[in-house]
């Protein structure tokens, strides 16, 4: 997270805020003012606005689950987790909601905040909020809670994720959570409805449990965190100490891993073709040969590796700069060209780059399929080298650090 002062900068831009003062449904004078985390945030929640109250004639701040312990969703989610709301916060919990003023109920009872409402609420309150905290695990509680997310700027979604897209078509897709990224920094998004009548808390406590047990908020009953490692309790490993690490110095620590460039190609039906810049990818063994790279959940290569089970790596030479910078936008054939490159089809059905220095090209044994990018093992079964290259192998690869000092993908 950013600073304290510039959270308080933050909470002091939304007590004075007075655009929504005209609207009929929006309660000015009852408003979230929120305390900062005291940790880094594991698992957000996205309301959709603190709760309203009658008779209210002076501004005052909000109750709400953060600050009010008989908060009706603050009592959703200590059921739903079984764990009450200090210790869910120790562990990295955090709430907010979508728009920062209380919501005069309709007809029916409902404080759903009007579309206009939470659009005008957004560059104010709301993204200011989620940009500050950068939680790599958001639940958002019903449909005007995830387009707050969407709108918030700096946010990147996949290619079939957008503002109407249906909540059961996105849960399908993204049964592990939605991958997305905030200014270059993976987070993933689990939505879900806003637990209001008993079907939709149903529906809405098994996406909250589901997410916490991914955040390690909670444990899975075979005594296993959500990643699959048994949990350990030796000196000095408490949960709170562990989930508290630094966003910026993980992120700087994972950038030290180093990286050589490929261009990842793969073919699916009708000779359809996908090929992309990759640079997770490593040898894993050395009988049978495998090599594994993680590929990117909502790219085009993924699912035509997992439809066509192969996969070729093209390895770029030093002087490709250019060519890794051509592959780092969506690809297009033509004819037996890839983005204007030349390529022959491989033993294995996948492009292979004439230009590339070496290939490998793999059968897909095995895949991995958590969080942002699914981990493809390849068993090697063909390669090919354009000439011997001089002195050590891999000083002939290109290597990520070689695009410039503010390339980096990783963190």
């Amino acid at each position: 997270m950013e600073t304290a002062a510039r959270w308080d900068e933050i909470q002091s831009k939304i007590w004075d805020c007075e655009a929504c003062r005209t609207h009929p449904r929006v309660a000015i004078k009852i408003r979230q003012r929120t305390l900062p985390p005291k940790m880094s945030v594991s698992l957000l929640l996205v309301g959709l606005g603190p709760p309203h109250e009658d008779d209210v004639s002076v501004r005052k701040v909000a109750k709400s689950a953060t600050n009010d312990p008989s908060d009706n969703l603050r009592g959703f989610v200590e059921e739903t987790l079984a764990q009450r709301w200090g210790d869910l916060v120790g562990k990295g919990l955090f709430l907010i909601h979508a728009v920062k003023c209380a919501i005069v109920p309709n007809a029916d009872g409902s404080q759903n905040p009007p579309l206009r409402v939470v659009d005008c609420c957004n560059p104010v309150g709301f993204a200011p909020e989620f940009q500050s905290l950068r939680p790599p695990r958001v639940v958002t509680l019903g449909d005007m809670a995830r387009r707050a997310v969407l709108r918030t700027p700096g946010v990147i979604v996949p290619r079939r994720v957008n503002l109407t897209t249906k909540l059961g078509v996105l849960q399908e897709l993204w049964p592990e959570g939605i991958p997305c990224e905030l200014r270059d920094e993976p987070f993933i998004l689990h939505p879900a409805r806003f637990p209001r009548t008993a079907l939709t808390k149903t529906a809405a406590a098994s996406v909250i449990r589901k997410a916490a047990q991914l955040a390690a908020l909670t444990e899975r009953s075979d005594g296993m965190r959500a990643s699959g490692v048994p949990r350990y309790t030796g000196a000095g490993s408490s949960p709170e100490r562990r989930r508290a690490m630094d966003a910026n110095v993980k992120k700087t620590v994972l950038r030290m891993i180093p990286y050589g460039l490929y261009v990842l190609t793969a073919k699916g039906k009708d000779d359809a073709v996908a090929a992309g810049t990759v640079n997770w990818v490593t040898q894993a063994s050395f009988a049978p040969p495998l090599v594994v790279v993680g590929v990117k959940a909502d790219s085009h290569a993924h699912p035509l590796i997992k439809e066509s089970e192969a996969f070729a790596l093209n390895v770029l030479g030093k002087d490709q700069g250019p060519l890794a910078f051509t592959f780092f936008k969506p690809a297009v054939r033509d004819g037996q060209t890839i983005s204007g490159e030349p390529f022959r089809w491989g033993v294995t059905g996948a492009p292979v780059l004439e230009r590339a220095p070496a290939a490998i090209e793999c059968r897909l044994v095995d895949s991995i399929e958590r969080g942002d990018h699914s981990i493809f093992v390849g068993e090697v079964v063909e390669v090919a080298l354009a000439k011997q290259p001089e002195g050590r192998a891999d000083d002939a690869t290109l290597c990520l650090k070689d695009l410039g000092p503010n390339i980096f993908y990783g963190g």
